[in-house]
This record gives structure tokens, sequence and C-alpha cells, in this order.
């Protein structure tokens, strides 16, 4: 087992202030279990059998309704189980298999991706990794760079490569961190290894802890709320037969990002203008109330 990324601090952080299930759902989320509390019951939604088992060793209570998904986790009685979870590390990272080049059939193929196993996953990319292959966008590798180097995400195909960045951008754009404020870019060869995808999403190397846990951080956004729209996304999919109906999609996207960036400039301005007026009438207010009193004398 690899050591977690994750230093203590992170931990700290993540869990300040929360219940004890509260705190368990956030650690799991934090090392890549996609989970839900619902009514008071934890969920763990999308998972596979090794995840499970990986939970138990934890000291986590997960157990499958009727055999199938989701499956029900049990209550943590104290933060001792939160942080077996967080800073869980991954057996061997790079999980994946060999790229597939310009294979646009190999995008196409098959439905819901099989859900990589956390256990095989470096904690700081973990959920997001998941939360693509839900989107319908393949990855082979991934790694977090372990505080030492740019964590970074490869891809099946140039066509992944593509509809990830269709993704990325979409929800970037709804958690208002699209450029200039997002990490994240797009690299076509970045990779080292040999037969392995040149096509990655990659992120500014942090500098130091602070930034890491933005960084991490804002990877935790990108898929939480990716998760929230990835049938969307994995319909929307379904849609493009052709590389020429993926270019349309671009098209029809960048016209729409366009229109969402104007409504959010729009929204800042007013904002900007809404503080001015609000200073004004206590510039106003603060002369009154001093005419009043010179008048007074």
């Amino acid at each position: 087992m690899i050591e977690s990324t994750y230093p203590e601090s992170f931990f700290n952080r993540c869990i300040e202030a929360l219940e004890p299930t509260e705190a368990l759902l956030e650690c799991m989320l934090w090392r890549g279990f996609w989970g839900e509390l619902r009514d008071d019951q934890l969920w763990l939604l999308h998972w596979s059998v090794d995840d499970l088992q990986f939970l138990r060793e934890c000291g986590v209570s997960a157990h499958p309704v009727d055999g199938g998904s989701p499956a029900r986790i049990g209550t943590a009685e104290d933060m001792t189980v939160c942080r077996n979870v967080f800073l869980s590390g991954a057996a061997c990272g790079m999980e994946g298999v060999p790229s597939l080049g310009n294979s646009f059939e190999a995008f196409k193929t098959g439905e819901l991706a099989e859900p990589i196993p956390v256990r095989h996953l470096d904690p700081g990319v973990a959920l997001l990794v998941k939360a693509l292959g839900l989107a319908g966008v393949y990855t082979v590798m991934s790694c977090d760079g372990h505080l030492k180097s740019a964590p970074a995400i490869n891809l099946r195909t140039e066509w992944d490569w593509i509809w990830c960045e269709y993704v990325l951008k979409q929800v970037g754009l709804m958690l208002e961190i699209d450029n200039p404020k997002r990490l994240w870019f797009f690299d076509k060869a970045r990779n080292k290894y040999p037969g392995w995808a040149e096509h990655v999403v990659v992120w500014n190397q942090p500098s130091d802890e602070k930034v890491w846990f933005e960084c991490f951080s804002q990877i935790q956004r990108l898929a939480r709320k990716l998760i929230e729209s990835a049938q969307d996304f994995r319909r929307a999919k379904t849609a493009i037969c052709t590389p020429c109906d993926l270019s349309l999609a671009l098209r029809e996207q960048e016209n729409a990002l366009k229109e969402m960036r104007r409504e959010l400039d729009k929204r800042e301005l007013l904002a900007a203008v809404k503080v001015v007026d609000e200073q004004a009438l206590k510039d106003f207010e603060r002369d009154r109330l001093r005419r009043e009193a010179l008048d007074s004398l």
C-alpha cells in the first residue's frame, strides 16, 4: 500500500465542525468513493466489490442492499474510521489499459464503464476519475502527483480527450472556476510511457501545501458537480454517432458557454454596482447625520 498523498492537515481541514457521519461522507468523497447522505442514512453508489472490501478494511460497515447498488454504509461512531478512510493510500497508482489511439469506435463503444476500484486510484484524483467514467469519458491512467508533480489523468482516445474538454469546460463554468481561475488544462504530449495515451488533462503544479489543498479541493468540486450532471452528459454522448456530430456539439457548446459567460459578467457587474450603491447610501446617511448634528448646535 502506497502512503496517502494527503497529509494529516488536509484531514483536519476537511472534517472541521462536522458530525461523525457527515465527516465520514466527506472523507469517502475525498478518497474517491461516491457517497450520498439521504434521510440520515449514508449510501455508497457505483461501487466495485473491492470498494466494499476496502471500506471494511478501514473499519466501515458496508453492505449491499439485496445484493445490488447502492450499498448501505453504517454510521461512524468516532473520527477514527473517518481518518482511516481519508488517509488510506493506493495499492498501486497509474492503473489503466493501453491507449486506443484515434479510434472513434473505441470512444463510442460500451455502456456505463465498470467502476475502477478506489484501492487502485490515487486519492487526489480518484473521485474525478470515477465521475469522468460516469460522464462517458474513458481514462487509462491517473496520478495525483503525490505532492511532488502536477496531477494528471490520461485518456483512452483522442476523442475522449475532446469529450473530456467538452465536459470539464461546462462543469467548470457552472462552478464559475473556468478561465482564468481554473488550475487545469489539456496537453497532448505530456505522457512519458510508450504505448499509453498521450491525451492528458493536467493541473498546474502547486507550489506549497496551501495551494495543493486548493488544487485537490477544486478537483473535488469538479468531480461532485460532474456526478450531478453525469447522466445528462452520457445522454448527450449517445446522440453523437460520427465525428461530425461531435464537432457540431462542440460548436453549440461554445455558443452556449459564451451566453453563460455573458450572464456571469452581467451578474458580477450588477453585484459591483450594488456594492457601489450601498457605499453611496452609507456616505449619504453619514453626511445627513453630520448636517443634523451641526444644525442642532
